[in-house]
């Protein structure tokens, strides 16, 4: 059960080309950084999300079909320094 910080009536915060209150449907199978798979067609609702930056962790929020609270969790690999340094 994810805690809820935050209300249902609250739109939240977009991500990228991800805006609170729109839905969005999974267009190739995918698992999360807890290895929970998502399949292709499934639809939600966006939410929010949140981003702890010392464990590079970034969480998506959704909301079901059913109505049930989805967090979706990933985790951001940094980019090696070399890479951002080489012409």
């Amino acid at each position: 059960m994810i805690v809820r910080w935050f209300s249902r009536n609250t739109l939240g915060k977009a991500y990228g080309h991800l805006h609170p209150g729109r839905h969005y449907r999974v267009e190739r199978d995918f698992r999360d950084h807890d290895g929970r798979l998502h399949r292709q067609g499934q639809q939600w609702r966006y939410r929010t999300y949140t981003f702890l930056p010392y464990e590079d962790g970034l969480s998506l929020f959704f909301l079901t079909k059913d109505g049930d609270d989805l967090e979706i969790a990933f985790r951001i690999e940094p980019v090696p320094k070399q890479r951002l340094l080489q012409p």
